[in-house]
């Protein structure tokens, strides 16, 4: 094995055990701790999608914000939602949990679900291609000629 394929898997390796340990922490640990959370239904009082660059594909990336009041011990409050699924629309009811010590303290455990598996996800990933290339020798070409 070349020293660069071995530099490049050690890249993976590194980069997915991050992911998975990030992933790993959001699963054990909860956003609001368990003593302190309690539940309740919020409703979406506005959706807005902002653009930002072209992707290579032609697509232009999306960001929406989703506003969500709710009331806690007879008092509303207000928060962001953290997350956006199709089909979401103004005045729909959403589960959210808050901190009972400052009530404005929001979580979703949906969108904290979603982002846990995609970084488990991706972390095994980059640890397979990681693994892969410590193990399989890759052929490098410069000019059409192979020199490792």
């Amino acid at each position: 094995m070349s020293k660069i394929q071995r530099i490049i898997a050690t890249g993976f390796l590194v980069v997915g055990v991050v992911l998975l340990v990030i992933g790993a922490y959001m699963a054990v640990v909860p956003a609001i701790p368990k003593e302190y959370a309690a539940t309740t239904q919020a409703t979406i009082i506005d959706i807005s999608t902002s653009y930002g660059n072209t992707t290579t594909n032609g697509r232009r990336n999306e960001r929406h914000d989703v506003p969500v009041e709710y009331q806690v011990d007879g008092k509303s409050y207000q928060g962001q939602l953290g997350y956006y699924t199709t089909g979401m629309v103004t005045g729909q009811q959403v589960e959210i949990q808050y901190d009972t010590r400052n009530p404005s303290a929001i979580s979703s455990p949906t969108g904290r679900t979603f982002g846990m598996i995609i970084l488990l996800a991706l972390g095994s990933v980059f640890i397979v291609l990681g693994v892969v290339l410590m193990v399989k020798p890759v052929p490098v070409f410069i000019n059409g000629r192979k020199v490792a």
